[in-house]
């Protein structure tokens, strides 16, 4: 159930991204108040969530959606801190438990793993981790401080995104996977700053903020599953593709930005060559 939660939380926030920007880019007041109204509850709803993480990666895309919304986004901070005041989470928080000395111990136990394979890792295979023909788990657990040696749970698997990737394939792969996302974001940040079209840049607000709350979210949970995984390289897709509009088609007459040609002069005021006319088929 606790993975389930941790799971929904990526939907839910990605929702309030997602209605945020379509309220930023709404033409009618009817269509920004539905898009704010769907933010409001996905925002509910991932903090009722009671997840930790959650509630970083929404502070993270929060952040990033409303940067030139100052007023809205300390509104929503506000919002957020007293709900967490207010809600049992807050004992997950400020109270130092069980969940940190899991966390140590989980450290603790792969750190010992990278050490035994710093070159090639243990395999990607998560099953690998919990084989006794090629992980002692045992053998492991006695290397690390004693305190931890009496997990709740065991340790399985890391929940962390770096820590897994260098668990599995050795600190190499995990600093290689690393600059997929230091591309992607640079690539999204690039377009924010010098998007040749105001669609383009809102766009790459959009997908930067859920880029950054993908990646505040995969610190705290395993997100090597395939939901996981889809809405990643998604997001990355998205973003070649938005990258690659916005060099190549410098006219603002596509999908993302006018789904109709424009007639009036606000087209030929924004830089485009103006529409010809229809030809006539009378005689």
């Amino acid at each position: 159930m606790r993975l389930a939660t941790a799971l929904n939380g990526f939907t839910t926030v990605l929702t309030v991204v997602l209605a945020l920007h379509y309220a930023d880019c709404a033409e009618t007041r009817r269509r920004r108040g539905g898009a704010c109204a769907m933010a409001a509850v996905a925002f509910v709803v991932s903090l009722m969530s009671q997840s930790r993480s959650t509630l970083l990666g929404l502070t993270v895309a929060a952040l990033i959606m409303l940067a030139h919304h100052r007023r809205l986004l300390a509104g929503g901070m506000l919002v957020m801190a007293v709900f967490v005041v207010l809600m049992p989470v807050r004992e997950r928080i400020f109270t130092l438990g069980d969940y940190y000395q899991v966390r140590l111990g989980h450290l603790y136990y792969f750190s010992e793993l990278i050490g035994d394979h710093p070159v090639w890792g243990t395999g990607f295979a998560l099953d690998t981790l919990r084989d006794p023909q090629h992980v002692d788990y045992e053998h492991y657990m006695a290397r690390i401080p004693a305190r931890f040696q009496d997990p709740p749970h065991p340790y399985w698997w890391p929940h962390n995104m770096l820590l897994s990737l260098a668990v599995r394939t050795g600190p190499v792969g995990a600093l290689l996977f690393s600059l997929i996302f230091l591309q992607a974001a640079g690539t999204a940040l690039s377009v924010l700053r010098r998007g040749r079209q105001p669609a383009h840049r809102a766009w790459a607000r959009c997908l930067l903020a859920a880029l950054g709350m993908f990646a505040t979210k995969a610190l705290f949970e395993p997100v090597f599953t395939h939901f996981c995984e889809t809405l990643l390289f998604t997001l990355l897709a998205m973003i070649t593709v938005l990258s690659s509009l916005d060099r190549q088609l410098p006219v603002a007459r596509h999908f993302l930005y006018h789904p109709w040609p424009v007639l009036d002069g606000r087209h030929e005021a924004a830089g485009n060559a103006p529409i010809p006319p229809k030809k006539s088929t009378e005689q």
